[in-house]
């Protein structure tokens, strides 16, 4: 019934900010409205963001490595010692840079996946955003990221208008919850992906759809039958379709096993 409403939203967009001449983002306050107001019955954000959230809930700051200042000291000192703990201290400020500065965004990311709701990023920015901070909104919400390095509108318009479209008209179900089942002798002892895993072995997907992939890792739990030549694989997902049917899809794989060394050599596609 809110269609119209909608519809004017979207024409008058373009327009309404054209005059704003605030360079501060608020990146983490967006979100986390966006979240309130589907807090009910979830669904998805589509987070476009051209620079780092400098005020407002999550605010960060601009962080550097130090490195160039601390190589040109290492290149003038004769101190072998000195070099040393100078290339230390370095390589420590560069794996910070890798590391979370604040931890607002996971917080806010398992509200948000917990609320079945999913964060698709764009990130439209020709400087730092420290996504090592703010990556895990769609990481842990079953999210996908598209980054546009050095984003200039006349050679990114095209790509990212693609995957836009793409992102808003592709089939999505919602509320998913994935399983992965071993026969016996077998467990899944990791899961790799964007999901987020309330519970041992189910990852729970806000949104899913044909664009996404995930693994597992297989390892013996104990050795398997010597009478049994095969073992099962089953991939379970339920979840809600758009029209707000639930659905269940079962995938089975069954797999030969050996004892011999040699015939797995012998099947193997090199």
């Amino acid at each position: 019934e809110s269609r119209a409403a909608l519809d004017a939203f979207l024409s008058e967009l373009p327009t309404l900010f054209e005059s704003n001449t605030c360079e501060k983002l608020c990146v983490g306050s967006a979100v986390k409205a966006a979240a309130e107001a589907l807090s009910v019955w979830g669904g998805k954000i589509l987070l476009v963001q051209s620079g780092l959230c400098s005020v407002g809930l999550g605010a960060l700051k601009r962080r550097q490595a130090g490195s160039g200042s601390a190589m040109a000291s290492m290149a003038a000192s004769s101190n072998e010692k000195s070099r040393k703990k100078r290339e230390k201290e370095s390589g420590r400020k560069e794996r910070e840079l890798l590391e979370p500065q604040d931890p607002f965004y996971q917080i806010l990311a398992t509200e948000c996946a917990e609320k079945a709701i999913s964060i698709d990023m764009f990130v439209c920015a020709n400087e730092y955003v420290d996504l090592a901070t703010t990556g895990c909104l769609s990481t842990i919400t079953a999210g996908q990221l598209w980054l546009y390095p050095n984003f200039d509108i006349r050679k990114d318009q095209e790509a990212f208008s693609y995957d836009l479209y793409r992102n808003l008209t592709r089939p999505t179900g919602f509320d998913g919850v994935m399983i992965v089942r071993c026969s016996e002798g077998l467990r899944v002892a990791e899961h790799y992906g964007n999901f987020f895993l309330r519970r041992a072995q189910e990852m729970e997907l806000p949104t899913i759809d044909c664009d996404k992939s995930f693994a597992v890792r297989i390892e013996h739990e104990e050795d398997i039958p010597r009478d049994r030549d095969e073992v099962g694989i089953q991939v379970a997902l339920l979840y809600t379709t758009w029209t707000g049917e639930r659905r269940i899809r079962i995938h089975n794989l069954s797999l030969p096993v050996t004892t011999s060394i040699a015939s797995v050599f012998r099947s193997s596609d090199l």
